[in-house]
This record gives structure tokens, C-alpha cells and sequence, in this order.
């Protein structure tokens, strides 16, 4: 069970990355494009269909770990002002309403995307790429969100958390005071 939600939630982080990866790709691919219209030296081919597709990619693909890292957009006034055991059950009653909707947007999905393959359907615009390239990201972000899901349901306390999250963590918690030579 471990190594499931040690693989889940590196799943999670591998997309986070690829998001962060397109959002590179967007803000070096506008604006060199912006600049070399701007000299009139053309355009660059492909680059606003690109842009789309990473504006997708981002908006599907970093839904998990929005999810898993709970910074998603959350509206719980009401929930937030009930007795603890009851904004206990309430919660577990919308993970249990976010996982039917989870679920059913991956099982529908999931036949878009083999109707997709099967039909060797393609996307022609300045860049011609297959349709199931495109369809491939919603049925996985449902099913990484699903599992989230059912990890909060059933298993709230096995979650992993590795000791360093990245290289850009300290090892040890730095005390700024004695640090800058203070009290």
C-alpha cells in the first residue's frame, strides 16, 4: 500500500513538473514570437497552436497536484463554521461527491480517448498532430484525482510526504536569528 501512494504521489509531482514546463514553454515561445514580429522578420509557425495545447496540458495536468497539495480553489465558509464532527462528515461526504465525479469523468474520457485512437482521428490546424495526444491528459488527471480521492475517503492517515520535497530544501530548519548573528 506504501509503495502505491509513494507512486501516486510521485505521478503527481512528474505532471506538476511538466505543467511548470509548459508554462516555460509559453512565456519563452510569446514573447521571442512577439519579438521577431516586432522586427518583422515573420512569425514562428506552430507557436499559437503549441500555445494552446500547453495552456491545456496546464490547466488538466496540474489539477492533481492543485488537489493533492490543497491549493485548489476551496469556498468553505459554511463548512468551516460547523461543529468539528459534523464538518468531519460533510467533508467526507464532498470527497465522496468529488470522487463520483472524478470517476465518471475518467470513464468517459477513457472512451474518448480509444474512439479517438481507433478512428486515427487528426487535429489539423498549422500543426497537424493526432487527436488522442490531446485526449490522453483528462483520463489521467481523473484517475490521479480519484485516488487522491479515495486515499482522503478511506486511508487519511497513509500519506506520503517525502523528508525533502526538493533540492531547494534545507536539511536542517534554519533559525534566522542566530543565523544573522542576532539574540
Amino acid at each position: 500500500m506504501r509503495q502505491l501512494i509513494k507512486l501516486h504521489y510521485y505521478a503527481v509531482q512528474i505532471l506538476a513538473g511538466f505543467t511548470a514546463l509548459c508554462v516555460v514553454f509559453l512565456i519563452v515561445a510569446i514573447g521571442a514570437e512577439a519579438i521577431i514580429r516586432s522586427l518583422g522578420w515573420g512569425y514562428v509557425p506552430g507557436v499559437i497552436d503549441l500555445s494552446e495545447f500547453s495552456l491545456f496540458f496546464i490547466a488538466v495536468l496540474a489539477a492533481p497536484w492543485l488537489l493533492r497539495e490543497n491549493r485548489h480553489i476551496r469556498v468553505d465558509i459554511v463548512v468551516a463554521n460547523l461543529h468539528p464532527n459534523l464538518r468531519y462528515r460533510v467533508e467526507k461526504l464532498i470527497f465522496l461527491i468529488i470522487l463520483g465525479i472524478t470517476a465518471t469523468i475518467f470513464f468517459y474520457s477513457c472512451q474518448v480517448l480509444m474512439d479517438s485512437w481507433r478512428l486515427k482521428e487528426m487535429l489539423v490546424r498549422e500543426v497537424e498532430i493526432p487527436d488522442w495526444w490531446l485526449q490522453w491528459q483528462i483520463p489521467l488527471a481523473m484517475f490521479l484525482m480519484s485516488i487522491e480521492m479515495i486515499q482522503r475517503l478511506f486511508f487519511p492517515h497513509c500519506r506520503y510526504e517525502p523528508k525533502k520535497k526538493s533540492w531547494l530544501d534545507a536539511d536542517e530548519p534554519v533559525d534566522i536569528k542566530s543565523a544573522q548573528g542576532g539574540e
